[in-house]
């Protein structure tokens, strides 16, 4: 084979390799691919630092695999208020139902953040799941008409 023809073989088999493998890493195998989500749990459940709980909690929420929420919702009662809220946003994210009573009684914590990232979350799921918000509407009941309750509480 002469040296030219030869060049253009080795060029061409490049090409299909390069074209192979840059497939294989852009696209993802059939069936989609699987993932691992141990370390980000792990550090969620035994770190040291509350900023790095609360950024794999926050990690865990990007994932879009409802298969975390386990670990986040163990995450509800972490010591510190800051992962406290970062698992609640992450589980509105996810929309995952099975998070819903855990953030509604997330929803009285003492921190006002906890609070407000948990109602949040509420909507986020229920919002994700239409037929939830109607059946707890038929189930809840009516309040029309009546005024809210007032605490009076004298000045010290």
């Amino acid at each position: 084979m002469p040296p030219l023809a030869r060049r253009r073989s080795v060029a061409l088999w490049l090409v299909l390799l390069a074209t192979v493998i840059v497939s294989a890493l852009v696209f993802p195998p059939p069936g989609g691919a699987q993932h691992d989500y141990s370390t980000a749990i792990r550090i969620l459940r035994e770190g040291r630092d509350f900023r790095a709980r609360a950024r794999a909690a926050l990690a865990l929420g990007s994932s879009n695999d409802r298969s975390v929420t386990p670990a986040l919702l163990g995450a509800l009662g972490d010591e510190n208020p800051a992962v406290r809220a970062a698992a609640a946003n992450a589980l509105g994210r996810l929309g995952d139902p099975d998070a819903l009573d855990s953030l509604r009684t997330l929803a009285s914590d003492t921190e006002p953040t906890v609070r407000t990232e948990a109602a949040a979350a509420v909507r986020r799921v229920e919002a994700a799941n239409p037929g939830l918000a109607a059946a707890a509407a038929h189930v809840e009941p009516s309040h029309a008409g009546r005024l809210p309750s007032i605490a009076v509480i004298p000045r010290a």
